[in-house]
């Protein structure tokens, strides 16, 4: 028990990787519904909110899996299992970008008398009057379409590299052995280093 003080219980965010994956597949389902209503988001007021809601439950989807991927990932870099979930879901992320990459320049389509008028034949809107306020007055950052694709790739290269790096510094770095003030022999790593501290 003592030894879990410190640590976190993912089974708060899912019982078993079963679960993970079963929400990776909602989040995927999700993606798709999003990147079909491609050229259509701002046509109407249903349409426009099903655009909303769609993309507020991708992104709570990516953000949840991501959450348990990495705390796992993080406390055991070596561990195959958790690198893999870890690798999935960035890579989720990265289609799911590129796939939704079209939605903010259709967004930036609207203006607030626009985004007002669509608010007063469907109510439910006003949701996300706050969203699109923000939205607008970023209006002069966000680029077109293609533009908004190359940089999600771009992100993607830098992921990479980081990915790369992180591997060689885990996996194939040999780190001396440390020992705590009971003698016990601890490998060179930062949570062995915790460790090493609270047994003084």
């Amino acid at each position: 028990m003592e030894e879990n003080r410190f640590t976190w219980n993912l089974e708060d965010i899912y019982p078993d990787e079963q679960a993970w994956y079963q929400d990776l597949s909602k989040a995927k389902e999700l993606t798709a519904k999003l990147a079909a209503m491609q050229g259509k988001v701002c046509q109407d007021g249903h349409t426009l909110l099903e655009a909303l809601d769609l993309s507020t439950k991708c992104s709570e989807y990516i953000a949840k899996l991501f959450t348990y991927a990495s705390c796992h990932y993080d406390a055991q870099m070596g561990n195959a299992g958790y690198k893999k979930l870890y690798e999935t879901i960035c890579g989720e992320n990265s289609a799911a970008a590129e796939q939704t990459s079209f939605l903010m320049p259709e967004l930036m389509e609207l203006t607030r008398e626009s985004f007002d008028r669509l608010c007063a034949q469907v109510p439910e809107l006003a949701l996300y009057t706050h969203y699109i306020e923000d939205l607008l007055s970023q209006k002069e950052h966000i680029l077109d379409e293609r533009s908004e694709q190359m940089l999600v790739r771009m992100q993607d290269i830098h992921s990479s590299f980081k990915k790369i790096y992180t591997d060689l510094r885990i996996n194939d770095t040999k780190n001396e052995e440390i020992a705590d003030s009971q003698g016990n022999k601890l490998g060179a790593f930062f949570s062995s280093l915790i460790k090493s501290h609270l047994s003084t």
